[in-house]
């Protein structure tokens, strides 16, 4: 509101099993000393792994079952992460500073939060069934930014191979004295709907054509999200992006400078040797 102060919202997500302990990470000692009022309000998670045991042997068996699966490939990064994002949802006014800290694949999980709100934006507050539907368009857009690059290239590969394979037809028609000129023009042309090039041809036009995804997410944005909302401060410590069994692409807006936020802060491990845990660097990703 007019001439009302800003206040910021402070979100904290812990690394891979951590939480409050005897023990606590850089998150939770910085969460420790944050001022909670009406001028700053405060968010903490635990990270992935993190359970509270069940009295039943039964369900706490599955439970640690599921908690070994969760600390190894990471099954609750999306519950983590939206659940962050709609805290903010729900307390987020118009002017208000948003601060993101974390560590470890926490870290990871406030990267994200910041591309989402670059991607599709903020949710206004009452909007929390729309914020499945806000994932799935800022993952669209990892979809579109790979298959892109991908399509680019199988585009020339195609193109040159195409006019190796006409030229070698071509050849081998002129050694036969043309006789078949015409069914390899048809064929190459692809305009012979009885070729197996032009029925390949017709069926890709039946095809749907593709979303406009990055459109689709500006439309998305300016009808259901707050105007304007940029991330103020992004603070993380050893940022890791190990989710499932393999390393797979970066999420959208985390590895490409991260200059969609005021300010980016990143503290690195000298010593980490391990291969699952290899750092997300803020400009390029993927570790060395």
């Amino acid at each position: 509101p007019e001439g009302k102060k800003p206040r910021n919202l402070v979100v904290c997500i812990d690394g891979t099993a951590n939480q409050f302990s005897e023990n606590n990470t850089h998150v939770v000692e910085l969460y420790s000393r944050l001022v909670a009022d009406e001028t700053q309000l405060t968010y903490y998670n635990s990270g992935i792994g993190t359970y509270v045991a069940e009295s039943n042997p039964f369900v706490r068996g599955m439970q640690w079952i599921e908690n070994t699966l969760d600390m190894a490939i990471a099954l609750h990064h999306k519950r983590i992460t939206l659940s962050a994002y709609q805290w903010l949802s729900e307390n987020y006014v118009q002017g208000d500073h948003i601060y993101l800290f974390g560590f470890s694949r926490g870290a990871y999980q406030v990267r994200i939060i910041a591309g989402m709100i670059k991607v599709v934006g903020l949710l206004r507050k009452g909007n929390n069934d729309q914020i499945q539907f806000a994932y799935q368009l800022y993952l669209a857009m990892m979809k579109v930014e790979k298959s892109g690059d991908v399509t680019e290239r199988q585009g020339d590969t195609s193109k040159a191979e195409a006019g190796e394979k006409v030229e070698v037809r071509q050849d081998k028609d002129a050694r036969l004295g043309g006789a078949n000129h015409e069914r390899v023009e048809r064929d190459e042309d692809g305009k012979d709907e009885d070729t197996p090039r032009g029925q390949a041809k017709k069926k890709r036009k039946r095809k749907k054509k593709p979303k406009n995804t990055p459109k689709l997410c500006e439309q998305f944005k300016k009808t259901l999200s707050h105007r304007d909302v940029v991330v103020h401060f992004v603070g993380v410590w050893d940022t890791v992006s190990s989710i499932g069994v393999t390393r797979g692409t970066s999420f959208p807006e985390t590895t490409n400078g991260m200059l969609h936020v005021r300010v980016f802060r990143h503290a690195l491990s000298l010593h980490e040797l391990r291969s699952k845990f290899l750092p997300e660097y803020g400009n390029g990703g993927g570790g060395p």
